[in-house]
């Protein structure tokens, strides 16, 4: 039996989803393979894609109640009071990365990072990095998703203030710049291909 290929009609319909990466299973797998053979849907996935990266930053800031807050993060840190999981989770990861040096940030002056991992099959890195004071770091482009979860002091993104036990996630494609007015410490899982603009 022969199998016809897929209604390009039908998979265009399926591009927002994508841009939301919630596709899986057999319909992710042939929208892949559609995408491959044409420019023109690449080409309108990557601009939904810039979209959705920039509903996150033109949504209103809405203030997050603390036990909310608290409740979402006890979904992902074990139980008890949120800030001492969250000062554990720290000191582990200070502990792993304790015979690490910490060494300058390139191009930044002011920021210092440790590096804890660096996959360049899949072209990502997990590292520390810290800021003594106020610190602006450039513009920049994500080359794939980037996670940043705020250890100590705080972190501005565009005119939103992040503090401790704040995780933020950043789209592929999206940009922004960001800075500290107090200094931080932050782990993150980003992308080797970033592009500073």
């Amino acid at each position: 039996m022969t199998t016809s290929p897929p209604d390009p009609t039908h998979l265009r319909d399926l591009l927002p989803a994508q841009a939301f990466q919630t596709l899986k299973g057999e319909t992710l797998e042939q929208l892949n393979q559609e995408l491959s053979r044409s420019p023109t849907l690449r080409a309108e996935l990557a601009q939904l894609e810039q979209a959705v990266a920039a509903l996150a930053y033109s949504a209103p800031l809405v203030p997050v109640p603390p036990e909310l807050r608290n409740a979402l993060l006890e979904q992902f840190l074990p139980p008890g009071d949120v800030s001492l999981a969250l000062s554990d989770f720290w000191q582990q990861l200070m502990q792993e990365s304790h015979p690490l040096p910490w060494q300058p940030y390139p191009g930044v002056p002011g920021i210092e990072l440790i590096l804890i991992n660096a996959d360049y099959t899949q072209r990502r890195v997990q590292c520390l990095i810290r800021a003594e004071g106020a610190i602006d770091f450039p513009r920049h482009r994500h080359a794939g998703q980037e996670e940043m979860i705020i250890l100590d002091g705080d972190v501005v993104i565009e005119t939103q203030v992040y503090g401790r036990g704040d995780r933020v996630l950043a789209a592929p494609n999206s940009e922004h710049a960001l800075s500290t007015i107090n200094g931080c410490l932050v782990f993150m899982d980003t992308s080797l291909d970033n592009e500073i603009l």
